[in-house]
């Protein structure tokens, strides 16, 4: 399974799978903190194809986590 979240200050989307520590399903590592004032978290999608397609579909810069390298 993997998740984007959707940096919107940035504009940016970064691709996860979802048990990096980063993404922790969907629910981030900051949500508690910041709520959804800097993002937005996507998904869950069964691939990491589905999952490149949504993040090009919002029209931002796509990005890849380099801890959980979800195109491998």
């Amino acid at each position: 399974m993997f998740y984007n979240y959707r940096n919107i200050p940035i504009n940016y989307v970064m691709i996860h799978k979802a048990e990096c520590r980063f993404c922790n399903n969907g629910q981030g590592v900051q949500n508690v903190i910041l709520g959804g004032a800097n993002g937005e978290w996507n998904g869950p999608y069964n691939t990491f194809r589905i999952a490149h397609q949504n993040a090009v579909a919002t029209g931002f810069e796509v990005r890849l986590c380099g801890r959980c390298n979800p195109n491998n």
